[in-house]
């Protein structure tokens, strides 16, 4: 089964997130940056919290293996318990007319959906479905979110959700998610887990 989807690039100081078709929910350059706060929730007999931050860089633009045109997106996450592992992701994103695709490796000739375009209200699609498990997004509605980088209004909120796996995006025109929230497992043994934009480089 895929990991469910970091819809990695993420966020701007750029307030506001209307609904205008042509503005870009997914901006791709190399040198964007985001940086976030993150929360780790473990939900089990006790309540154990774990707070770090993650930045996510687009390094290059480079190809596949199938000379397909794609962006290269680093994330890493740096906890503040020691005992909690650096992580490290490198994925691939690309542009289409009709959808933001996700790549997991330069040989992956299947990516996930990760946005429909454009994208509007009561809009469904399937992230990705393999023998095990299928993920689907729905884009709910729109709504203001509040983060450390600033108060965004209007952001559309796509849902997307996988067997034991459930994740809200808050997307803004210009910066792209600026707040997610999983819960992973099943009860009684849930872990939750938020991201919120602190700062951003938008080229």
């Amino acid at each position: 089964m895929k990991k469910l989807i970091w819809v990695l690039p993420v966020l701007a100081l750029i307030i506001g997130c209307g609904g205008d078709e042509a503005e870009n929910f997914f901006p791709l350059a190399v040198g964007n940056v985001w940086n976030y706060d993150l929360l780790y929730t473990e939900m089990n007999v006790d309540t154990t919290e774990y707070t770090g931050t993650s930045t996510t860089e687009i390094t290059q633009e480079t190809t596949l293996d199938n000379d397909v045109a794609v962006f290269e997106q680093v994330t890493t996450m740096v906890w503040d318990d020691t005992t909690m592992n650096t992580w490290v992701d490198t994925t691939y994103i690309r542009e289409t007319e009709d959808y933001i695709l996700i790549y997991y490796d330069l040989a992956d000739t299947e990516p996930d959906t990760s946005l429909v375009l454009p994208v509007e209200e009561g809009n469904t699609w399937t992230v990705y479905a393999d023998t095990t498990d299928t993920l689907t997004a729905e884009v709910v509605g729109q709504e203001d979110v509040t983060v450390p980088a600033g108060t965004y209004t209007d952001c559309w909120n796509v849902a997307y959700t996988s067997l034991g796996q459930a994740q809200d995006d808050w997307f803004a025109p210009e910066v792209g998610v600026v707040r997610q929230h999983m819960i992973l497992g099943v009860a009684p043994f849930l872990n939750e887990f938020t991201r919120e934009l602190t700062s951003s480089t938008i080229q």
